[in-house]
């Protein structure tokens, strides 16, 4: 089993301009959504928890410097981390989001809707999940996962920000 720190994740993700050894599948290229060229996704920055103590689940989110967010998830369940996610959402023109789960492979998904402190991105060609959300309400952020059962089918989850 091979062991990486979140610190040198990033630094390979930086150095080879997003580029990860695990292939990112076909991106899907959805309709114009608007323009997406001037889009501020600072609201989705910093440090998000839910719960506390053995139970935790948590989602990090660097700025857009360079016109790429990173992120990552964790999940800790009796003191023992039991899933982490890797993300990245490329700005600009087109804006793309995509996950690794566990370190998985990439799936790509792009912008179908956006608002102020809302964005839904998509992939129908994607098994599960086909959609991915994130929403900013004040202190908190939510996101939510759906496939073709529609919005409101998938999990979701509501974290608070970290201050620091």
């Amino acid at each position: 089993m091979h062991r990486f720190s979140l610190a040198t994740l990033a630094v390979s993700v930086i150095l080879t301009g997003g580029a990860c050894a695990s292939p990112v599948s076909a991106v899907y290229v959805a309709e114009s959504a608007g323009s997406t060229e001037a889009a501020d996704l600072s609201w989705l920055s910093g440090h998000w928890r839910r719960g506390g103590g053995e139970n935790v689940h948590e989602e990090i989110w660097t700025d857009g410097a360079g016109g790429l967010m990173l992120a990552v998830s964790r999940t800790v369940r009796d003191g023992e981390a039991v899933m982490f996610e890797f993300m990245h959402i490329q700005l600009g023109d087109d804006i793309v989001f995509t996950a690794y789960p566990r370190g998985a492979p990439g799936t790509a998904f792009t912008v179908v809707e956006q608002g102020e402190t809302r964005i839904v991105f998509a992939n129908p060609d994607n098994d599960y999940p086909t959609h991915v959300e994130y929403a900013r309400d004040g202190a908190a952020l939510t996101a939510q996962i759906w496939g073709a059962d529609g919005r409101g089918a998938g999990p979701s989850w509501r974290w608070e920000r970290v201050s620091d």
